[in-house]
């Protein structure tokens, strides 16, 4: 589609949903229905219109991604959490994104990879909008950020979980005074900045308070404060008016000389590896990751005595934060400089955190004797496995994971002497290791048709984050023919995560797409009635067993046999297969009920035969009234009977049916209203059973809930 057909799919999807245009700007996020800033309902504007995003494959790095473009410190650890299901309630406006497979590192959700384009809601229903929790700061708390140096920059304060900025009106220097002396900083000397452009706006919508304080108050919270407006007019434009503050520092000047440099590692300084620090004034700061790249680190690496240096680059305070200064930020040197300061560089305050600290690992360059363009698989357990290396220039160098696909994957395999249409498995984030190589290969595009990596476009590039080269395990041809199926993993031939001979090797279904149970059971000879899907591959399929292939198909539900249903492969990396539970021939009468798992005949878990098959009972409204018709039913007294709830009888293997509300009076169970099973395997697992005990003797009922 092109773009000009894109904008008019989104404004006809916006015009069916009666959606009326806000004033909301393209790309922005906003978390709504949680109770708190930090929490909710997903949702982006898309032309000028607020829509959800589907919970089908969102996972914690898009969530990352979500609280960093809300302004939340991800960087550091922080943990971040998702909710699937309408947790927080269904949205009223379209289904914008659906699909997503960000890496964590981007700064913007529209940055991410997408299975399916904007305002493509396939197979995803607003029951599935997902809602994240970014982690909040404690109300009241308050910090300086944005500044040249820790003590100095915009003054945000912690508002119900999130962090914003502050208004500038009636601003000075008693209200300074107090964000020093809360912040551990003397007071004395304290600054108030205002208009503080310098320094930057802060994150989120600045608090509409007019703070005033006395000047001997331990916190700003602990300050006066009435609603303000935060605007004026500049040129006739509206714009914030924030407050900043300069506190005298703490820092002390150490004994290190302007210009001097050192890796800061598990063990102390040295020039080998760690976090890059640089003396500046006597102190000791930090260099920021953001545009860091390997002609930065040459430069680092050539400072500190390597002279033909390679060099491995770790972001994200990898060998920890550092205590001054940051120093530099989008380096730009070109490699040749003898000295950092020497660059081109920002001082952009935005990001100036020491979460972004980067660090690095010095080598001296070592020709091999490799032949450019050659590939091999390195640090696997087994020959057809490990990390993808190729030869570049007379080295060998890695191949990064963004946008390593099915079809890369094939390439490579042929290209090492497995079967020309045999499919290989896909492990991303470094599993085989991240190798001691600065060169990388980096958005490859096969066809797979190609006979070798470097017949693909690719860019030839000096960076990759750390912790994300890539690994294939390749496979040869099996003995299957191209259609069959099979089921894996469960304990017994009717149940298991799917797999199908594709190119002559078993390979599993990708996780999510949506075929009909009944048609994979009837395929299988099985019974169709009551066939069940599984999801996040239940029955243990993953890639170090056989490859999991992002291939789709489109059946009806009529079909006896899924080669009769069309399909396409898109060409993506999946890492969970989709599974099945299928109904064996079992000999028993609708209605009927009996006891396992018990001590005695009177006792156990509850079976009732559905559809020609035993199905276990779910224990939600499971009670002394359903126990009563069960031990009537079974011939034994129904004046003392047990109900029990136990999760001991809970297993992936059972199959959960209907839901019974008895009345006491019925004589069968099958009498009692009942409530439909799910069809999804991956409710049954923790779901508790319903059970009984059933007396000889002529008591009372109880109820017992373990």
């Amino acid at each position: 589609m092109n773009s000009l057909g894109g904008i008019l799919l989104i404004l006809n999807i916006s015009v069916a949903l009666g959606q009326v245009n806000s004033n909301c700007q393209h790309g922005t996020l906003r978390l709504v229905n949680g109770g708190a800033t930090y929490r909710g309902r997903l949702e982006i504007c898309i032309n000028f219109v607020w829509g959800s995003v589907c919970d089908d494959s969102f996972d914690t790095n898009d969530a990352r991604v979500a609280c960093r473009q809300l302004g939340y410190e991800v960087d550091g650890g922080q943990s971040v959490s998702y909710y699937g299901s309408a947790y927080y309630g269904q949205s009223a406006g379209p289904i914008w994104l659906n699909r997503l497979y960000c890496t964590g590192f981007e700064n913007n959700l529209l940055d991410c990879n997408r299975a399916v384009g904007i305002g493509n809601a396939y197979s995803c229903g607003h029951y599935e909008d997902v809602g994240i929790l970014c982690p909040a700061c404690s109300t009241g708390s308050v910090r300086l950020t944005d500044g040249l140096i820790p003590t100095e920059g915009t003054v945000e304060v912690c508002n119900d979980g999130a962090w914003t900025s502050v208004c500038d009106y009636n601003w000075g220097y008693q209200e300074a005074f107090v964000v020093c002396r809360q912040l551990g900083l003397p007071a004395t000397d304290a600054q108030p900045v205002y208009y503080s452009n310098s320094f930057g706006y802060g994150h989120g919508i600045p608090t509409l308070y007019n703070w005033r304080c006395i000047g001997n108050e331990s916190s700003l919270n602990h300050c006066l404060k009435s609603t303000s407006s935060c605007y004026y007019s500049y040129y006739g434009v509206q714009v914030y008016r924030i407050s900043g503050v300069r506190c005298k520092g703490s820092i002390v000047p150490g004994n290190c000389l302007t210009g001097s440099m050192r890796l800061v590692g598990p063990n102390g300084p040295n020039k080998v590896e760690g976090r890059v620090e640089y003396c500046s004034n006597g102190v000791w700061g930090t260099v920021s990751s953001y545009g860091f790249d390997v002609r930065d680190a040459h430069v680092v690496c050539r400072r500190l005595g390597h002279q033909t240096p390679r060099a491995l680059i770790f972001w994200n305070a990898y060998f920890g934060q550092g205590s001054g200064p940051v120093l530099f930020h989008y380096l730009g040197c070109t490699g040749n400089e003898d000295r950092l300061e020497h660059c081109t560089y920002s001082s952009d305050p935005y990001y100036l955190s020491h979460t972004n600290d980067v660090g690095v690992k010095c080598s001296e360059r070592v020709l091999t004797d490799c032949i450019n363009g050659r590939v091999r698989l390195v640090n696997g357990t087994t020959p057809d496995e490990g990390r993808v290396e190729v030869c570049i220039n007379g080295e060998w160098g890695t191949a990064c994971s963004s946008n390593w696909y099915e079809s890369e994957t094939k390439v490579v395999c042929k290209q090492l002497g497995y079967s020309q249409d045999g499919e290989g498995s896909i492990f991303r984030y470094s599993k085989f290791g991240d190798g001691d190589y600065q060169q990388f290969l980096w958005n490859i595009q096969c066809t797979g048709s190609e006979t070798n990596l470097a017949s693909c476009n690719n860019y030839h590039s000096d960076n990759c984050y750390y912790g994300r080269t890539v690994g294939i395990k390749c496979y040869n041809t099996s003995n299957c023919t191209d259609g069959e199926i099979k089921l894996y993993g469960g304990q017994s031939n009717a149940e298991g995560d799917l797999q199908i001979c594709y190119d002559g090797v078993w390979v599993f279904v990708c996780d999510g797409w949506g075929i009909p149970p009944n048609v994979v059971c009837r395929h299988l000879g099985y019974q169709d009635n009551w066939a069940s899907y599984s999801s996040y591959s239940l029955f243990g399929g993953n890639n170090d067993v056989a490859p999991i292939i992002y291939i789709e198909f489109y059946c009806n539900g009529n079909e006896d046999s899924l080669k009769y249903c069309s399909n396409y492969n898109y060409n993506y990396y999946c890492d969970t297969a989709f599974g099945f539970t299928c109904s064996s021939t079992v000999n028993c009468n609708n209605g009927t009920i009996h006891l396992t798992d018990g001590e005695g005949d009177n006792e156990g878990r509850v079976e009732i035969c559905t559809d020609g098959i035993w199905m276990t009972i779910d224990a939600r409204y499971w009670n002394y009234n359903n126990a009563k018709v069960v031990c009537r039913q079974l011939g034994y007294y129904d004046t003392w009977s047990v109900a029990i709830t136990d999760t001991n009888w809970s297993g992936k293997n059972e199959r959960v049916g209907y839901r019974y509300s008895c009345t006491g009076t019925e004589n069968e169970l099958s009498s009692c209203s009942n409530y439909s099973p799910s069809s999804h395997a991956n409710n049954w697992f923790n779901q508790k059973r319903g059970g009984i005990d059933c007396q000889y003797n002529n008591t009372e009922s109880i109820e017992i809930y373990c």
